[in-house]
């Protein structure tokens, strides 16, 4: 499988027509619970999206085991399993600012942040990976998925128009230390 470097620490990892396939027909079918994913703190609201839980032994759960063992045959970190992985929609004024994904709890074991957008009939919802200050906004297509080390900030602007239609996992492994 070819793999694109977009800047250090994240890959463009392509996936298949027949993955989509298997990820359209899964969702299709109400895989998933609805979650409750609304952050704020007392200074800001962090995200507003829709999103359903994925189980993590589902045809979805498998195309990001191949992708994240892809990717991390460039990164090397010492993972073991995929953590969660979320269905996510974004409907016009849904955002995410910018965050990482390192944590309190099973939060800190994650290494390998992954990030498949399924559709691309919406306006805004642009991801941004920060680094040095800067941001390098990735163009995510339905035929790749993003592969980035789980501690950099990044975010995903206010969409604009449409529904932007999401999966995001995350590689796991021991605690950074």
């Amino acid at each position: 499988m070819e793999v694109t470097n977009t800047l250090y620490g994240a890959q463009l990892i392509p996936v298949s027509q027949k993955d989509r396939m298997i990820a359209f027909t899964e969702l299709s079918k109400g895989i998933g619970i609805k979650t409750d994913a609304n952050v704020k703190s007392y200074l800001l609201d962090y995200r507003r999206v829709d999103m359903w839980r994925i189980p993590l032994d589902s045809g979805i759960g498998e195309i990001f085991k191949r992708v994240g063992d892809d990717a991390n045959k460039a990164f090397n970190y010492n993972v073991n399993d995929i953590g969660d992985i979320q269905y996510l929609e974004y409907k016009v004024g849904d955002y995410y600012n910018i965050h990482s994904d390192i944590d309190n709890g099973q939060a800190c074991q994650r290494k390998i942040s992954m990030s498949w957008v399924l559709n691309s009939d919406y306006e805004g919802g642009d991801f941004k990976i920060y680094e040095h200050g800067d941001s390098t906004v990735i163009n995510l297509t339905p035929s790749n998925v993003l592969a980035f080390t789980s501690f950099y900030n990044h975010s995903v602007s206010m969409v604009t128009s449409g529904i932007r239609k999401a999966l995001v996992c995350w590689y796991i492994g021991d605690s950074w230390k």
